[in-house]
């Protein structure tokens, strides 16, 4: 795989084992190039092109930007829907399907009791497998050994759940201690992640297995890569 900006000539080639270091001096580039990617998340169009074999890929369906660590979501909306929508298949292709049935005819008898009892005119809505895991406030447990720990929790859930294996990382050397980032360069080539790691300066961690792309203040585009 490969990802291009179209209006610059780099292309940052997504393969295994090797970390991936885009380094951009001038901040209006990188305030773009987020922008993009924003906008490219939420579905619009926008100028970063993600392909596979000269196949197109859909930059929301493949790719996670994560601006800032420390304000990570695990139980975010798209990650428990895909959650949700995972259980109800599990549900639905086996014989759990025929408990759940049992559990919505008894609820369903439940309620008409109660409602004889009171004796109003009142009305409810057959109960959907989706709206019995939001009423249970259903989510998955929250690491809190750390950022560090949260944040890989993160990367494998968002690649399990969602199928996210690409995740591009903003300014994260201005955060983390360089053993850390290669702790997340280790967890990242075990799960068989791609990072990308945008940042303003050009902060060392380990050469041996980046592949580092330079823009400097001047508009310049620099193949920074240690052969």
């Amino acid at each position: 795989m490969k990802l291009v900006h179209s209006e610059y000539t780099f292309q940052i080639k997504l393969e295994e084992g090797v970390i991936q270091r885009l380094i951009v001096e001038n901040p209006a580039v990188m305030s773009q190039f987020i922008v993009d990617f924003k906008r490219q998340l939420d579905g619009q169009e926008g100028k970063w092109i993600l392909s596979n074999d000269g196949q197109v890929l859909k930059i929301h369906d493949t790719c996670e930007l994560i601006v800032n660590i420390f304000e990570l979501e695990i139980n975010q909306r798209k990650m428990l829907n895909a959650l949700y929508d995972e259980l109800a298949s599990e549900i639905n292709g086996t014989e759990l399907l025929l408990e759940w049935r049992e559990i919505k005819s008894g609820l369903s008898g439940f309620l008409s009791k109660v409602i004889d009892g009171v004796g109003y005119d009142v009305s409810y809505d057959e109960l959907e497998m989706k709206s019995l895991f939001k009423a249970l406030e259903l989510k998955f447990r929250e690491n809190d050994e750390g950022y560090v720990s949260y944040l890989l929790e993160y990367l494998q859930l968002m690649s399990e759940v969602r199928n996210i294996d690409i995740f591009i990382l903003i300014n994260i050397t201005s955060f983390l201690e360089t053993k850390e980032i290669e702790y997340l360069y280790e967890q990242a080539f075990y799960k068989k992640y791609h990072l990308i790691l945008i940042d303003a300066q050009d902060v060392c961690v380990n050469e041996k297995v980046e592949r580092k792309i330079i823009i400097d203040k001047d508009y310049c585009v620099i193949d920074a890569t240690v052969k």
